[in-house]
């Protein structure tokens, strides 16, 4: 029986040359263009990384800045570019990244919100007094209503949002936050044990409200997508990596209590 002959892999090589950049910089890379003279390159390549660049170059201090910039770049490079194929590229691109980063951080809204559910579907309350159910409950059930009626509906057309239902929204997070509060030293747990805890079942809540923020067109998902993209990115970026690192360092660490 005859077998396949392994065939070397195919490898592309482009230069791209310029008339302002002199390639007088050899850099051999023996894995991918081993056949080859080591190619020449510019300058740019003796700035090295993760340092400042030889004449105090920067990229901005927030993503709109460093935005401009790039624009600024493409028209330099893609100068030549007469159907706007690479502008319309960048900000297919621009978008993307911003609708992931108002997913992500809608998701995590939406996962605070459902936190409380998860604390009750574990079991949290058979630590309290009856009367801290009967009292709290109710509450927490009116108020999460009211926050998922405002934040799972399809978007309003309105133009200027009423100041009263965004009042009311903001004080619906109290009983939950005081909710969640109270809820997660429901047993012997230590600070840290605690917090380990809130982000793991935050986290899967998150997890669970993601598909419905992707998928689904909500009031949640266009309100975020309105703020500034440097924010949103931040703190979707900041909340996400807070939650996944507090649940990995809970999940691997042995509890203190059996």
């Amino acid at each position: 029986m005859s077998q396949p002959l392994p065939l070397p892999q195919p490898l592309a090589l482009a230069i791209a040359k310029d008339r302002y950049l002199t390639p007088q910089y050899a850099f051999a890379d023996t894995t991918h263009i081993p056949l080859l003279s080591p190619p020449r390159y510019g300058q740019d390549i003796t700035s090295g990384c993760r340092a400042r660049a030889p004449q105090g170059q920067f990229v901005g201090d927030d993503i709109a800045d460093l935005k401009a910039r790039m624009l600024k770049l493409l028209k330099i490079f893609a100068n030549g570019d007469r159907t706007g194929m690479a502008k319309r590229l960048f900000d297919g691109l621009t978008a993307m990244t911003h609708r992931l980063a108002t997913v992500a951080l809608a998701s995590v809204i939406v996962g605070l919100l459902l936190t409380p559910l998860a604390y009750i579907g574990i079991g949290a309350l058979g630590g309290f007094a009856i009367a801290f159910a009967a009292i709290s409950m109710p509450l927490l059930l009116l108020c999460s209503l009211f926050l998922f009626h405002r934040y799972l509906r399809r978007p309003a057309a309105s133009a200027h949002p009423r100041r009263w239902p965004q009042v009311a929204e903001a004080a619906a997070w109290l009983p939950v936050v005081f909710f969640l509060a109270i809820v997660s030293g429901f047993t012997l747990l230590t600070t840290a044990e605690r917090f380990g805890l809130f982000c793991t079942l935050a986290l899967v809540a998150s997890l669970v409200a993601l598909p419905w923020m992707a998928l689904r067109p909500s009031a949640l998902v266009a309100r975020v997508a309105q703020w500034p993209a440097a924010p949103v990115a931040a703190g979707a970026l900041m909340s996400v990596g807070v939650l996944a690192g507090g649940a990995v360092v809970y999940l691997v660490t042995p509890s203190r209590f059996l």
